[in-house]
């Protein structure tokens, strides 16, 4: 039983729709894009988020460059993703 949302985010090229297609996602949404602004990440991972709560929210990344889009949108964390697929 899944306890948790799980959001995508899809970094161009990828669609949104394709991630969602894809994955066993509950929803996806096109992630900040390269050496966007702080503000722009920061808009951009709460639109994704919606009504959750950003400090509720960990990120789990493939690019560590992804742990700035945490300090934008102030989550919970991030974990790279081969520390959580690692199991």
């Amino acid at each position: 039983r899944v306890m948790a949302s799980r959001i995508g985010l899809a970094t161009a090229p990828l669609r949104a729709e394709a991630l969602l297609a894809a994955a066993p996602l509950d929803a996806a949404y096109p992630a900040p894009t390269a050496f966007a602004a702080f503000s722009a990440q920061r808009d951009s991972i709460r639109a994704a988020l919606g009504s959750l709560a950003s400090d509720q929210a960990i990120l789990i990344g493939a690019y560590g460059a992804e742990t700035e889009w945490c300090a934008a949108a102030r989550l919970a964390g991030y974990v790279p993703a081969a520390t959580f697929f690692s199991r």
